[in-house]
Order: C-alpha cells, then structure tokens, then sequence
C-alpha cells in the first residue's frame, strides 16, 4: 500500500469515535497531571521559561508540593538564647516581585525593618561594562538577587548579586551610599575590621590551558578571586585564586573537578579566621570552590596554602569555623555531572583537624526534615548547638536545636501559591538600641 492509498484509506466510524475518546482521556489526564507533577509543570513552562530569560521580565517562583502548603514564619517563642538575635532574611518577595531584605527578632518574629532598594537607579551609578554586564536584563529591579547581605549596627547594608556585580552600601532608609565597581557575587563575611566577598575577573587576567583564548583581548574564562574591602566600601586586597594556585605549585587543581570549561572553580564563599588556634591563625581564610569540591585554607599574610581537603563534601557551599580545630561544611551532595539527577538529601559535615576525621551531624533530621537544595545553600551551629539551615532554592529556612527537634521554620511562599528562591540569609547579633537610634533619626520607618 503506498502512502496515498494509506491517507485516503476509509476509516470506520467507531475506531474514529475511539480515537476521539482517547485524546480526550488523555487531554484529562495530562491535564491533571500537570496540576499535580512538578515534572509535566517544567515540561509545560519550557516555551515561557526561554522567553524569561532573554527578556527583561523574570519570575523567580516555582510551583511545589513541598511543605504542604504552609508558608511563612513559625518559630517557638521566647526562648532566652534567641532573645538577642536577629534573622536577616534575604528573599525574593512573590507578591512584590523583587528582592526584599528584612529583619525580623528570632524571639518573638516581629518583623524590625526592611530594606528595599532601587536597583535600576543604583545600576546606573556603575561604569563596568556593558558588553559583559546587562543591567537591564539582569539586574532590574524585579530579577535582581540580593546575595548574602551584611548588616552594620547603624542599619547600613552591603550586597550584591549572585552573579557578576557591583559590591553595593546602602543606609537604613536604602538609600544608596557607595558601589564598588567589581564583579562581585556569593558571599559577604567580616573578618573584624573588613568584609571579604569573591570576585571574577572579565575578562580573564589568566588562561589556564585554555589554548582557544590565548592571544584574544576579552577571555570569558571566569578568573575568580579574593577581594577584601573596608567598612566604606573601599579596595584594601585582592588577588586571583589562579595566580595563588600557580605561586603554590598547585596549578593542577585548576581543573581537577574534570570541567575544563568557563568556570573551573567556582569560588562561592571566604571565612575569615578570627583567633589563633594551633591548627589555623587569626587573618587565615577558608575558602569553598564547588565546581571542584575543595576547602582550602589560605593564609594571605605569607601567600601560602596551608592546607586543603577534597571530598567527602560534593557541590558544597558554605564552610564555618566551630571552634579552634573543627569547620563545617553544608554539603550540597551533588556533582556537576548530576545536574539532572534528583540529588539525595543535603548534609552538614564536621571536619576535625586534631583527628583529621569527619563527622556527619544531624544526618537523620536531614533526611527526615528531607532538607534538600541542589545548588547553593548555607548552614551553621550556634552557640547554643542549634543548627540554622537555609535551603536557597527550594525556598526554606529551618533551626533545629541540637536534639534535631524545629524550633524555627520560614516558608517563602507568596499569595500565588509558588514557592520563591532565598538569598542567602543569617543570624545576626544587632546591638538593637543602635540601630533604632538611627532608624528614628532618618525617619524611614517602613512598617
């Protein structure tokens, strides 16, 4: 039978009637699918999805059946050990789509201040270049991400974006104070008298064994480095992780997690080191590096490693300092090449110097909590041993005390029933007399 024979081939009219049946069953069917399965919900969204994100417009939320439809703050009140500290909550606001900061007591959750900035208006005072930055894409006021924020007593804040931008000081009424003008992102940590963040050179000061870019002006290999800043904002230190890599004989890590591509490394956060101790010094800095699963400890005094550690930790982001022989590690538990694998759950990790040894804590509550971010993500152990979690991308935050039981759950869903990303929040301890002296001299109060 040839193909014109088949088309016009008469057909009964109860297979017909069969075949329309099925298609509306399967119309049904995928319908409510669609309602239920977040897989078929991405499948549906594709077309949508790669409109966003060339276009100046972005929505960050996404729809889950995590958390049984709970959303915002619980937390158990009126405990003593939280009766001085504060949760600076950096998140993306569904209902206002953009970027929101916001500090809220962790005793009784009564919501202090917040901050909200106008990116667009803050984008303009930047000089960085146009043909590597799109502001207006990127950066607007309803796409930007305020990444890890740092708080002054006096209300003033620093940020940045997740990806390449300028290191950014506004006051307690968001009032722009400063921008430096460098690709900043991930995270903001103080070391007592500056704050240290990562910072990417574009284009590339080095390129390592990236023969294709040699001899071009503009290399888009992300260089990434270490930039150190004082309280106004102002350049005290900086200095490439590839050029520290060559200067201590270990160039080969460039591309030791098996990515020969334009982010080898992925620098994600710095921990300064605040007291001496016999296994690490005052001055020293812990630095993560996802793409290759590596903590190292680098003292910028001498310009030395002084040592570092690959694995168990797998994607990881955020690495503290406990006590004078032990860090932690939030470990995502996911290498690159699972970037389309369902990842099992997250860990907090504890390496120990004086025994070289690792410890998993809290393993059991992740999983029963099925605590689970696939990329970035932040943890840490209070003085009190209680645990404080953010899952950045799955849109929660979680403290558990140090029996595992929630003592504190945030949930950032907005009216529309998505689930929106966090930004890597904190626990801050606020010399609150401060800083309620500031807010009511500017008079920006904004309840």
């Amino acid at each position: 039978m040839n193909f014109e024979k088949f088309l016009y081939k008469k057909i009964s009219l109860w297979v017909l009637l069969i075949v329309i049946l099925f298609s509306i069953i399967f119309s049904l069917f995928f319908g409510a699918l669609v309602l239920r399965s977040e897989t078929a919900q991405k499948i549906v969204l594709i077309p949508k999805n790669i409109k966003m994100l060339f276009s100046d417009e972005y929505d960050l939320g996404f729809v889950s059946e995590r958390f049984k439809n709970k959303k915002g703050l619980t937390l158990k009140k009126n405990l003593k050990f939280f009766k001085t500290k504060y949760l600076l909550l950096s998140r993306y606001s569904g209902d206002e789509q953009r970027s929101v900061v916001e500090l809220i007591s962790l005793y009784n959750g009564k919501k202090i201040h917040e901050w909200k900035p106008n990116f667009d208006e803050i984008n303009k005072e930047s000089n960085l270049s146009k043909d590597i930055i799109n502001f207006k894409r990127d950066h607007n006021n309803q796409r930007y991400q305020m990444i890890h924020p740092y708080l002054l007593n006096n209300g003033d804040l620093f940020y940045h974006s997740i990806y390449q931008s300028p290191l950014v000081k506004i006051d307690i009424c968001s009032n722009l104070i400063s921008t430096l003008d460098m690709f900043t992102h991930h995270s903001i940590e103080s070391d007592g008298d500056g704050l240290w963040t990562p910072i990417t050179y574009l284009p590339s000061k080095n390129n390592p064994g990236l023969d294709e870019n040699k001899g071009t002006k503009k290399t888009f290999f992300y260089d990434d480095g270490l930039l150190k800043v004082n309280y106004k904002n102002e350049k005290t230190f900086e200095k490439s992780f590839i050029e520290i890599l060559v200067e201590n004989e270990l160039s080969h890590l460039v591309f030791d997690g098996g990515i020969p591509f334009h982010d080898p490394l992925h620098l994600n956060d710095i921990q300064p080191v605040l007291v001496d101790s016999d296994y690490f010094k005052k001055g020293d800095l812990f630095l993560s590096f996802r793409n290759i699963s590596t903590i190292f400890l680098y003292r910028h005094s001498i310009n030395k490693i002084i040592w570092y550690k690959k694995f168990p930790w797998e994607f990881q982001h955020d690495v503290d300092i406990i006590d004078d022989r032990r860090i932690t590690i939030f470990n995502n538990n996911r290498l690159r090449s699972q970037l389309n694998k369902k990842i099992k759950f997250n860990d907090l990790i504890i390496y120990d110097f004086e025994k070289d040894e690792i410890e998993y804590i809290l393993k059991k509550k992740f999983n029963e909590f099925k605590i689970q971010t696939m990329e970035e993500g932040l943890a840490e152990v209070l003085k009190n041993d209680s645990v404080f979690i953010e899952e950045t991308s799955s849109g929660r935050i979680i403290i558990l005390d140090k029996n595992g039981q929630k003592i504190l759950e945030y949930i950032n869903r907005a009216k529309n029933n998505k689930l929106y990303r966090l930004n890597w929040s904190r626990i801050v301890d606020l010399n609150i007399d401060i800083f309620n002296q500031n807010l009511k001299e500017k008079n920006c109060l904004n309840e």
